[in-house]
């Protein structure tokens, strides 16, 4: 798969079942944040992105909802919008979208 088209054509993505894990404390690090775009595309277009971590690299002390937190924040940050990953869609990237890209799915979508 060609990154480039990807980044601009997530129904590729979705093509292929791809789960897109967004490491938001990570992204402070790289900055500029140059997958949040990637990431607020994605899940827009249905695609499922899970929020988390690649360990004491970014985030030493591995607080969870921090990275929760941070997400809110630079997905607001980017696009400018204060509505762009409201809390309730947050918990969801935090939970449920983690558990589905771990491969845990129910109907219901609940844990």
């Amino acid at each position: 798969m060609d990154p480039d088209r990807t980044i601009q054509d997530p129904a590729l993505l979705s093509d292929y079942d791809v789960q897109i894990i967004h490491c938001p404390n990570s992204n402070l690090e790289d900055w500029p944040a140059v997958s949040l775009p990637r990431s607020s595309a994605c899940w827009e277009s249905g695609i499922n992105v899970a929020l988390g971590t690649d360990g004491r690299r970014s985030n030493n002390d591995l607080d969870r909802s921090c990275g929760t937190a941070h997400g809110c924040l630079l997905a607001k940050g980017v696009s400018g919008q204060p509505t762009a990953l409201d809390a309730h869609s947050a918990l969801a990237l935090a939970t449920l979208a983690g558990a589905q890209a771990a491969g845990y799915r129910r109907a219901d979508r609940s844990l």
